[in-house]
């Protein structure tokens, strides 16, 4: 077959989009400084169970401190508190292992805290954090069935917040987020947490000993 047969000057066939986007709802401007955080947290259907039929919701702290969750359907708010710290970076997860998704996040004077999806304080970190940009997450790094809470300074207690092992800070890397998984395909997690991975129990595996800012880190 020539070029001159293939290439008949007909028009392009037009590409339908496959996600064909449409605006749901818009809702009041608020700023922020990161993305907000998807979850059910609410029993939108009133089958009395909060799970993967109800409607997800989103939450999110504005630069004014005010943790704020929506209806992921209407755009409409829950309910909203003040006082959280606006540059950290929260997670949601069922860390006291009742079946509903939690809220972490960090006050604004420091304090790592676990809410149920009212709003309600479950508990509060028995360490203070140190810095401007926490960032937290989620991971069971022992196996046993109950979450650990990670943020750029401790391993907590999902169940309560009290600490279960700290590594020793690098002052050197000031912007930091903790990464969790199993690098060394031994069956158990490691922890990632500024320049150093550590194992599950806080024992130092090995150290880059590198210096710089804004480590955030990603297992594929």
């Amino acid at each position: 077959m020539s070029v001159a047969e293939v290439c008949d000057g007909a028009a392009p066939t037009p590409v339908t989009d496959p996600w064909q986007v449409k605006i749901e709802w818009t809702g009041s401007r608020d700023n922020t400084y990161h993305m907000g955080l998807i979850a059910n947290l609410t029993d939108d259907d009133g089958d009395g169970d909060v799970d993967e039929t109800d409607t997800p919701d989103v939450v999110y702290i504005s630069t004014n401190g005010r943790l704020v969750v929506l209806d992921g359907a209407t755009g409409a708010e829950h309910w909203s508190a003040m006082g959280y710290q606006a540059y950290a970076v929260g997670a949601v997860a069922d860390v006291d292992s009742d079946g509903v998704t939690d809220i972490l996040t960090v006050t604004q004077v420091g304090e790592i805290v676990a809410l149920d999806a009212s709003g309600a304080r479950m508990w509060t970190s028995t360490e203070p954090s140190t810095g401007l940009f926490d960032i937290l997450t989620v991971a069971d790094l022992d196996g046993d069935g109950d979450p650990e809470v990670l943020s750029n300074e401790y391993v907590l207690n999902g169940q309560d917040g009290s600490l279960i092992w700290s590594p020793p800070a690098n002052l050197s890397i000031p912007f930091h987020g903790p990464v969790a998984g199993d690098f060394d395909l031994d069956g158990d997690q490691e922890v990632i947490i500024q320049d150093s991975v550590y194992d599950s129990d806080g024992t130092l595996l090995w150290s880059a000993s590198i210096t710089g800012s804004w480590a955030i880190g990603r297992r594929s």
